[in-house]
């Protein structure tokens, strides 16, 4: 069973993974497919234990499965929303902007752990 919620997860992600990216539906897609995977893994509790409901078991494991990772392409939606946003972000491309082209060589004060004794590990 799992392997057939795998190959509709191929075709559900698909699907679905536009409407996260490049519409207006990434909150309510990441309740409702989230919720979806939640109760279907509660009705585990209500499947009895018994040979003739295993197919149940099977179905559920396929609507969790599906909507659960569903839910994770929702979540992946919002990350280029939270990193464009985010402060440390810009930060980092100002930091990139004034970094020098050209790399000073590491002064020789005796604060390199590789000079003096150490060089003999380095070169073996």
């Amino acid at each position: 069973m799992l392997c057939i919620s795998v190959v509709f997860q191929v075709v559900v992600f698909i699907t679905v993974a536009s409407l996260g990216d490049y519409g207006n539906y990434r909150r309510r897609g990441l309740v409702v497919s989230s919720t979806i995977g939640a109760l279907a893994t509660c009705c585990y509790i209500f499947v009895p234990i018994s040979a003739s409901l295993y197919w149940l078991g099977g179905l559920l494991v396929i609507i969790a499965n599906v909507s659960l990772g569903v839910s994770l392409v929702f979540y992946n939606s919002y990350l280029p929303l939270m990193v464009k946003d985010s402060t440390a972000g810009s930060l980092l491309r100002h930091r990139r902007c004034q970094m020098p082209h050209s790399v000073d060589p590491p002064s020789s004060s005796g604060d390199d752990p590789f000079s003096g004794e150490w060089t003999h590990l380095v070169d073996q």
